[in-house]
């Protein structure tokens, strides 16, 4: 069961002008280390006198959209007047599944919880601010999709971007020896956190200029997550050239974001289209009775068995998935099968899910069917695609023999 951290607002208690009041929606990238209290002491002190204010909802794993089901994030964004509202998703934007291994998912899902959040955030009369997120430690090729994604809907919304993400790739290469990642290589080590904040800093303020301290004290987390509002421990603790090193890559990254209008401006990654190899031309006869064979599709080793059954130009079938290290089962008929000159397609409907199918495409390559399968079908779910590679079932002589 997912955890809801919910954390009051945190204020300085300086007079003067307005305070600023700034609310992160978000998850456990969001809420390790207490980065939002790391991000309000820097604040203090890179803009003097400044009062801050901040509040979070945290969920462990969610994503923007589930956060909206959760009506605490909605309460707590009406149940004040904010400045600014920060909004971060899962670290992969929900999972996408390619050949089998878990990957940044397609951005349809994450692009409408930053809709339906950004139109809430402007009633309330604040600014949506968009975090953009870091790869994990393992998948520094994945940064490219987490780019395009935040920094496509920011551009279309008007939003304003804080390209964490980006500033984590060159810290991690101007100096390598800083370690962002908490041990799992996914969430932030009090290091990643505190230059998370000074991006958000930089980003929200860009004109302040302030020394930032290298040492930060704030509300402790306790061991189930949520904020300890009776006790202060430090939360990042760097020597005065690490800080400077953090400072100055979120500063130079920032600045320069700003000067191209606020947005990097990314690219969707390219991927080539995969499609079987080159066969000759298909006949019924060919394709007709019982294969089996490697499915690379799901996050664990998967066999399937497919039949087909023709009757002229009539093509129909069923498909058997079996998962063995889950001793689980599948069973689904073929619908929309087709054959072209080249080309076997059918599509399995992955039951109970409604308006949900795998795409099957595939070619007879010497003695063997080979293709691609995609999940299409509703817009708003995890995007997965894989390989399979079937053999002709061996058919048993009468008696089993």
């Amino acid at each position: 069961m997912m955890r809801l951290l919910v954390v009051p607002l945190f204020a300085s208690f300086l007079h003067g002008a307005e305070p600023v009041r700034v609310l992160f929606i978000g998850n456990s990238y969001t809420s390790f280390n207490n980065a939002p209290e790391i991000f309000a002491e820097l604040t203090r002190a890179a803009i003097p006198g400044r009062q801050i204010e901040t509040g979070m909802v945290a969920v462990p794993g969610a994503t923007l959209a589930s956060l909206w089901e959760h009506s605490e994030a909605r309460r707590m964004l009406r149940s004040s007047k904010w400045d600014y509202v920060v909004l971060q998703d899962q670290s992969q934007l929900g999972d996408g599944l390619r050949d089998g291994k878990f990957v940044v998912n397609s951005p349809m899902l994450f692009h409408w919880g930053v809709r339906i959040f950004d139109a809430e955030v402007r009633k309330a009369g604040a600014r949506t601010v968009l975090l953009l997120t870091w790869s994990r430690r393992a998948e520094p090729d994945q940064q490219a999709d987490l780019n395009y994604a935040y920094d496509s809907i920011a551009r279309e919304l008007g939003a304003t971007l804080a390209p964490a993400g980006p500033a984590w790739q060159r810290a991690r290469q101007e100096s390598p020896g800083l370690e962002l990642y908490a041990k799992d290589g996914s969430h932030p080590s009090p290091v990643g956190s505190y230059l998370l904040a000074c991006v958000l800093v930089k980003t929200l303020f860009p004109d302040s200029g302030g020394i930032l301290p290298s040492q930060i004290t704030g509300h402790a987390l306790s061991n189930a997550g949520a904020v300890d509002t009776t006790r202060k421990v430090v939360l990042v603790t760097l020597s005065d050239e690490q800080a400077r090193k953090l400072q100055t890559v979120a500063n130079s990254l920032v600045t320069e974001m700003i000067r191209r209008g606020g947005y990097l401006n990314a690219h969707q990654p390219e991927r080539p289209e995969r499609t079987p190899p080159d066969s000759g031309p298909l006949r019924a006869e060919q394709l007709a009775g019982a294969w089996t064979g490697n499915l690379t599709y799901y996050p664990v080793r998967a066999v399937l068995d497919l039949t087909l059954l023709f009757d002229g130009d009539k093509c129909q079938g069923q498909t058997v998935v079996r998962l063995p290290e889950r001793k689980q089962q599948y069973e689904t008929p073929v619908v929309d099968c087709d054959v072209s000159e080249q080309d076997l397609r059918f599509s399995v409907p992955t039951l109970p899910v409604p308006f949900l199918f795998d795409r099957f495409v595939g070619r007879l390559v010497d003695d063997r069917l080979i293709g691609t399968v995609e999940r299409r079908g509703r817009e708003m779910t995890n995007s997965m695609s894989g390989v399979w590679n079937l053999r002709r079932q061996a058919v048993l002589k009468e008696g089993g023999k």
